[in-house]
């Protein structure tokens, strides 16, 4: 995949985030710019999943563990998740080329199972 269509597809979390903000900004210029927190975009825009999640997790471990992440802007977490998911990519990727090129055996066979010719030999599809 390219490397730039990457970046924006994990991107786009964070330009709806600042979308938002910024559309509220314009609706409301007399009170300023500001953020939105994540909590209440979610209780605001899904209130039965929210109150869900709520329900499952039970309050002392809500206050505990999910307070201090939904206080936090929706730009920072968006952000915050598409660095993790590209670190995540980055290390993959380090390590499956670190893997194929030290460690993996030699073999004198060509990716669909044909014996390496070093390209002179033209493939041909068998009738039956």
């Amino acid at each position: 995949m390219n490397k730039g269509l990457l970046i924006f597809l994990l991107l786009i979390p964070a330009f709806a985030a600042v979308g938002y903000d910024l559309y509220v900004y314009y609706e409301n210029q007399d009170e300023g710019f500001k953020f939105t927190d994540l909590g209440w975009l979610w209780e605001h825009y899904s209130p039965d999943t929210h109150k869900y999640a709520f329900d499952q997790i039970g309050e002392e471990k809500w206050v505990q563990y999910v307070v201090p992440v939904l206080s936090l802007p929706a730009l920072v977490i968006a952000l915050i998740l598409g660095a993790t998911i590209l670190f995540f990519v980055i290390v993959i990727r380090a390590m499956s080329s670190l893997s194929a090129s030290k460690f993996a055996p030699k073999s004198k066979k060509g990716g669909l199972g044909r014996e390496r010719d070093g390209g002179k030999k033209k493939f041909e599809y068998k009738r039956r």
